[in-house]
């Protein structure tokens, strides 16, 4: 009996240092990844220009960027059709925030689907295709991990902040809170 509790000790044990090294990897990457900019690939192809509410999201020049990059593993039609929490967020000015999905390598069917997904929902912030998985390419600092592929950028494009507000509760709030200090900032006097 004795020997079976010291061994569910060990691994009890064994499983927190694992969780708080995980934890502690993650924190470094995130780190690393705070402040480093990222370059924007001009070779983005937009797939839902005729439902765009509002066009000038488009121009990214002097913008807070919200980028969310779906890679070609998940199901971007899930992942865009999931839109309520990425809503929530375009309350603020466009002269503040632009918006940025960004569907990375999927193939000639998944294409196909999330462009009917696009059509069915009518979604109304940019959606763009990175057929060759460029944003990643250009910007090493992005890990290939997908739970680092989503971030806001600041207006010279440097990383604020890492997680992904569309299927994170927590993270959509932290998003809500930066942005809202930053709208208050560019309220005009």
């Amino acid at each position: 009996m004795t020997k079976s509790i010291s061994v569910l000790s060990a691994v009890l044990l064994q499983l927190v240092l694992l969780c708080g090294c995980n934890e502690m990897a993650t924190k470094r990457i995130i780190a690393k990844m705070t402040l480093s900019e990222v370059v924007i690939p001009q070779s983005f192809e937009l797939l839902n220009e005729e439902f765009i509410a509002d066009s000038s999201w488009l121009d990214l020049k002097g913008k807070y960027k919200l980028v969310i990059s779906i890679p070609q593993n998940q199901c971007s039609s899930c992942r865009i059709s999931a839109h309520q929490m990425i809503d929530s967020l375009l309350v603020y000015s466009s002269d503040i925030l632009a918006p940025m999905v960004i569907l990375a390598g999927i193939d000639e069917n998944s294409l196909a689907i999330a462009n009917a997904t696009i059509e069915r929902y009518k979604l109304e912030y940019p959606i763009y295709l990175d057929a060759s998985g460029e944003l990643l390419n250009l910007n090493p600092v992005i890990p290939r991990d997908e739970k680092y592929h989503s971030f806001l950028l600041g207006p010279d494009n440097r990383i604020i902040l890492v997680g992904d507000p569309s299927t994170d509760y927590n993270v959509m709030k932290l998003y809500q809170r930066v942005l809202a200090d930053i709208s208050i900032q560019f309220k005009p006097s």
